[in-house]
């Protein structure tokens, strides 16, 4: 898919993509459920499949997201976090300090 704005000269293509960073996070994620751009981070499952979690990713990386759909027409994959880093079990009450620590982990935990 050819870019959504070329059309525009290069000065306003870099206006409006300078411009997407006073956009908030409403904002943003309203475009990209409207373009289907994820915003959402995926987790890697144990059986190597794939599940979407509450989180939404950074604002940069979002934007990112949404200039380079803007700028090629093709949407990129969502973060997606490997199964080695992500723990969904209790954490636990009295931590030690050779205790690991996941991602999503210590949300839980207070």
């Amino acid at each position: 898919m050819p870019s959504l704005i070329s059309h525009l000269g290069k000065d306003d293509q870099e206006g409006l993509l300078n411009d997407l960073n006073y956009l908030n996070m409403g904002e943003i994620k309203a475009f990209c459920k409207k373009h289907s751009i994820p915003y959402a981070i995926w987790i890697e499952t144990g059986d190597g499949g794939r599940r979407k979690t509450t989180e939404s990713d950074r604002k940069g990386v979002i934007l990112n997201r949404i200039r380079h759909y803007l700028g090629t027409g093709s949407i990129m994959e969502p973060t997606c976090f490997p199964a080695g880093i992500v723990c969904l079990d209790e954490f636990a009450k009295n931590p030690k300090e050779s205790d690991r620590i996941f991602t999503g982990s210590t949300a839980r935990a207070m």
